[in-house]
């Protein structure tokens, strides 16, 4: 640049470069406040006043004195409901925080309650195990909890013969409707 200090930061370009911007006749303090007059070789003065920039939080005001860089965090501190609503508690600006209440909703499947720290009403769908008896009166349903009728127990029983030579595989819960498999064996008792 024409400062002899600094060099150009634009992308390839045509035709001459930009006059240095720490060069110019008049340049702003860090906060913006009061004009500087200064070549580029002195670095950018403080003018000592309160910065006062907008805080990230977007609702309190940095309090440091003028200064380079990013203000630091916003350490004020307010009074704040937790996410559900339901209690209060003093806490730094721009935190968040859930208490500690169990939330007593019924699920989508109607059969289990939320259970979730400081839920908002935005229940998930239920997560839990199923548990209903199945048709077959031996085992429960494994699958996620879900509406409508159970699937078919997934097991398979055997039943035997008087004797155990002859064996058959059927659905469970079968096994106590149809008889036992005939078996083609000489009785050995």
């Amino acid at each position: 640049l024409g400062c002899g200090r600094h060099e150009c930061a634009i992308v390839c370009h045509a035709g001459p470069c930009p006059p240095c911007e720490l060069n110019l006749p008049t340049r702003t303090c860090h906060c913006g406040k009061q004009l500087v007059n200064q070549s580029c070789s002195v670095p950018t003065p403080s003018c000592g006043d309160t910065c006062d920039r907008l805080l990230p939080c977007g609702q309190h005001r940095c309090l440091e004195r003028c200064h380079a860089g990013a203000c630091p965090p916003c350490l004020a501190v307010e009074k704040r409901k937790c996410e559900c609503g339901s209690r209060s508690k003093t806490i730094t600006c721009g935190e968040s925080w859930r208490c500690d209440r169990r939330c007593n909703n019924e699920r989508n499947c109607a059969r289990h309650r939320c259970r979730r720290r400081c839920c908002t009403g935005d229940c998930p769908p239920c997560s839990e195990v199923c548990g209903r008896r199945l048709a077959c009166g031996n085992h429960q349903c494994e699958r996620t909890c879900h509406s409508g009728p159970c699937d078919d127990c997934p097991r398979v029983s055997v039943m035997q013969c008087s004797c155990g030579a002859t064996t058959q595989r059927v659905p469970c819960g079968i096994e106590r409707v149809v008889p036992p498999p005939k078996c083609r064996e000489v009785c050995k008792r």
